[in-house]
C-alpha cells in the first residue's frame, strides 16, 4: 500500500494526466479520441459524422462515418475547418448541404426488431454553432414536408429548436431555446408512442402530444443542414460531431455526450 501510494507521488503529473478533470486541458490527442469512442459506443449507432474526415474522389468531396462508413456527399462549397479542437463543416444556408440517397441505413422507424424492445426508437443529433434563424432550418434527419413522413432536428425562426417525427401527420416535441453564433448540444430521442424530446445542452424540452407508434418512411436523403431532399430550408452555420442511432438513448446517456465534449467548444 505504502509503495502504491509512493508511486503516486512520485507519478504526480500521470495522475493528473489520466484524472476525470483531463478534458479540461483541451489536450487534443487525448480529448478528441475519448470523445469519438463514446459516440462510437452509443447501442445501434447507425452512422457517426466527426466532421474532421474527409474522401476526395472523382471531383467530390465525402464527409466520412467513421462508424459505418455510409459517408455523406457534400453537395455544393460545404467548407471543412476547425475551432479550437473542433473540426466542422461550414454551410451557407443558401445551397450547402451534406447527403447520403435514400437508404434502408436511415429508414428508422422506431420499431427496429434487432434493437430491444425497451429501447426501440431514434436518437440523433450533433453540435451545432446557427448564425441565422430567418426561416426554419434542417440540422439533421430525413424528412420530407406535407405530411410525406420522417424524422427531423429543426431549428425554427425564433431561435428555437425542436424534433420532429411524421408518420403521415407532423408530431413535434416541445422546443427549446438554442443560443445564435455559438455552439449548442441538440439532440432528439423518440420513443413509439411514449417520448418525443429535444435536449440543448443540459436541458430537455416538454414531451410531444400524440407521438405515433411508429415513423414513417419515405424515398428522401438523409441529410445534414437540410431536409426536402435539400430543396430547401438549409442551415447557415456550423456542425460538428453528429450521429444517429436505431435506439432511444436514455437522459443519462445524452447527458454524458454533452458533458463529455463540451470542454473542447469552450463551454
Amino acid at each position: 500500500m505504502a509503495g502504491g501510494d509512493q508511486l503516486q507521488i512520485r507519478n504526480s503529473q500521470l495522475v493528473s494526466l489520466l484524472g476525470a478533470d483531463f478534458q479540461l486541458r483541451y489536450e487534443p490527442n487525448f480529448a478528441w479520441k475519448s470523445a469519438c469512442g463514446q459516440y462510437q459506443a452509443l447501442c445501434a449507432l447507425r452512422g457517426f459524422w466527426p466532421m474532421g474526415p474527409q474522401i476526395h474522389e472523382a471531383e467530390t468531396d465525402y464527409i466520412v462515418d467513421v462508424a459505418c462508413n455510409f459517408h455523406l456527399t457534400n453537395y455544393s462549397a460545404s467548407l471543412h475547418n476547425y475551432d479550437r479542437l473542433i473540426p466542422y463543416v461550414a454551410f451557407d444556408g443558401t445551397a450547402d448541404y451534406a447527403y447520403y440517397a435514400d437508404n434502408a441505413q436511415f429508414d428508422i422507424l422506431g420499431t427496429e426488431a434487432t434493437v430491444h424492445a425497451d429501447v426501440r426508437g431514434l436518437t440523433l443529433g450533433g453540435w451545432f454553432y446557427p448564425q441565422e434563424t430567418a426561416t426554419a432550418e434542417g440540422l439533421i434527419g430525413k424528412y420530407i414536408a406535407g405530411g410525406s413522413n420522417g424524422y427531423l432536428l429543426e431549428l425554427q425562426a425564433d431561435d428555437t429548436v425542436r424534433m420532429i417525427v411524421d408518420n403521415g401527420a407532423l408530431v413535434a416535441s416541445g422546443s427549446l431555446d438554442i443560443t445564435i453564433d455559438a455552439w449548442n448540444f441538440i439532440a432528439g430521442t423518440f420513443l413509439p408512442s411514449t417520448d418525443l424530446y429535444v435536449y440543448v445542452n443540459e436541458t430537455r424540452s416538454a414531451n410531444g402530444a400524440g407521438i405515433p407508434a411508429a415513423i414513417g418512411n419515405n424515398a428522401g436523403h438523409f441529410e445534414v443542414s437540410g431536409y426536402n431532399s435539400g430543396a430547401t430550408e438549409l442551415f447557415e452555420g456550423y456542425a460538428s460531431l453528429c450521429f444517429v442511432c436505431a435506439a432511444r438513448l436514455s437522459d443519462v446517456q445524452i447527458w454524458s455526450l454533452y458533458q463529455q465534449t463540451r470542454a473542447m467548444f469552450g463551454i
